[in-house]
């Protein structure tokens, strides 16, 4: 028995190092060489599932789609500079995904069978499993497809070791460290099987050729999270696909909003961490100081946009919050759905009421609202970046937002784009709201001053060329 039993263990190990021998060694890139890069992504899908804990990317599953929509982006603008790109991941559902993944990106799919938890717990350990198996299919499967120059790994470092057997080049994207976005808990199994996973984290982000950051404070965050990693992490900002965008502005249709109705715009997934209750309570405070001097207050309009899933209680429970702080305020208030947006000219929600809500906005009609707003209220605490105020920018709205994280990269705290006002200062954000009220061409000049900003640091362009240089660094050393 002892002989098949060896076999069996020793066959597959055989295999294993005969693939591993059969990868070419990799070549040095010639000068203005394009490269052949693959992707790896834990899950390219948009939110199929609920997550049990709040992450940006590759986590069990998200009900946005922040991360992934980065992966596309750099995916795409790579693609612009001639370079052979593809994404491999562990989900990719053809009716729940960018369309860009549908057309022009290689997609490759590989571990979908592995479960994402089990009863919600085991997230990170499956997360690793998943990886492992995707990583071990990309290393093993290339003699077939075609070997990458350069691999870049989007959020979980667990796998980079065994990617690293192929040979090639790594490079970590991190947007958030993932100790700092897990639950505490305080049982005595649970803090070491989380001891075990941080080690891990890493120990595995330190075998990286190269790490890269979102934003500064992700930088900073980073540094706090792995004191013993001595590498200081280039910053590589997301970006807004500016033509895309655009492309909407041009082609939007007009809202059913009165013209004389001066709009105030939030734009956050409806979720306690979003702290949209600062919108709410800022526009109440305005409207009753505005009474107070005998001001007529009719023509002002906050509309609450965002993500929302009826299936999540998490965004029903907040949604019944943000209701009752409007009423409790004195405020007429509705809620109009996105199947109902259909019959919205004959709606007299815009007139009546001081604050709408509409949950679940489609991208057109984003930027639709964003081109209609006196100013977007970007109300999130510590936000790794926050790419909606990007895309404000690009609409020319200006911003009021919260003086910390990496909003103190997107907006800049000179009052050119916008303002930055402490976190749930509520007081302060109605004295910025009046002010834009009051002072047009303050609005004007600051949305040309975000626009200019947005092109010039978070453009699809600036993205590629920001990823050239980095991967053709590697490549070729």
């Amino acid at each position: 028995m002892i002989g098949p039993t060896l076999i069996i263990l020793i066959l597959p190990l055989c295999l294993f190092l005969f693939f591993l021998w059969r990868i070419p060694p990799l070549k040095k890139v010639q000068k203005n060489e394009k490269l052949h890069v693959s992707f790896v992504h834990l899950d390219m899908g948009l939110g199929e599932l609920t997550a049990f804990r709040s992450k940006v990317t590759a986590h069990t599953e998200v009900q946005i789609g922040g991360a992934e929509r980065l992966v596309v982006d750099a995916v795409v603008s790579l693609q612009n500079l001639g370079h052979t790109v593809e994404i491999w991941t562990t989900n990719h559902p053809k009716d729940h995904c960018f369309s860009e993944t549908l057309t022009r990106i290689p997609m490759v799919v590989s571990g979908r069978f592995i479960p994402h938890h089990i009863s919600g717990r085991f997230q990170s350990l499956l997360s690793t499993i998943r990886m492992a198996w995707l990583s071990l299919s990309l290393v093993l499967s290339h003699p077939i497809n075609g070997y990458p120059q350069v691999i870049v790994v989007d959020g979980v470092s667990t796998c980079i070791p065994l990617l690293k057997l192929s040979g090639r080049k790594v490079l970590f994207y991190c947007h958030h460290p993932d100790l700092l976005l897990v639950r505490k808990k305080t049982g005595a199994l649970r803090q070491q099987y989380r001891a075990v996973m941080n080690y891990l984290e890493e120990a595995t982000t330190a075998c990286a050729d190269r790490i890269v950051v979102n934003s500064q404070y992700t930088g900073l965050r980073f540094r706090q999270s792995f004191p013993r990693l001595t590498e200081t992490p280039e910053v590589v900002y997301p970006c807004v696909n500016i033509q895309v965008l655009d492309g909407l502005i041009q082609h939007r249709t007009e809202l059913p909003i009165p013209r004389e109705k001066k709009v105030f715009l939030s734009i956050n997934r409806f979720d306690p961490a979003k702290k949209v209750e600062t919108a709410v309570r800022a526009f109440s405070h305005l409207v009753d100081e505005m009474k107070k001097n005998g001001e007529d207050t009719s023509h002002l309009l906050l509309l609450v946009a965002g993500g929302y899933d009826p299936t999540v209680a998490a965004n029903r429970d907040y949604h019944r919050l943000l209701i009752s702080i409007a009423e409790e305020s004195g405020i007429q208030q509705d809620t109009i759905a996105r199947g109902e947006r259909g019959q919205l000219i004959g709606a007299d929600s815009w007139r009546r009421c001081g604050v709408v809500f509409l949950p679940d906005i489609s991208d057109d009609m984003k930027m639709n609202l964003l081109c209609r707003a006196e100013a977007l209220l970007y109300t999130p605490s510590l936000e790794h970046f926050g790419i909606v105020p990007v895309e404000a920018m690009v609409a020319r709205c200006p911003i009021i937002a919260v003086n910390d994280g990496g909003l103190l990269e997107t907006v800049t705290n000179d009052e050119k784009q916008g303002y930055l006002c402490p976190s749930g200062d509520f007081k302060m954000f109605s004295e910025k709201m009046k002010h834009l009220l009051q002072h047009s061409d303050v609005a004007e000049r600051m949305g040309r001053n975000g626009r200019e900003r947005a092109i010039r640091l978070f453009s699809l362009e600036t993205l590629g060329q920001t990823l050239d240089r980095i991967l053709t660094f590697l490549a070729s050393h």
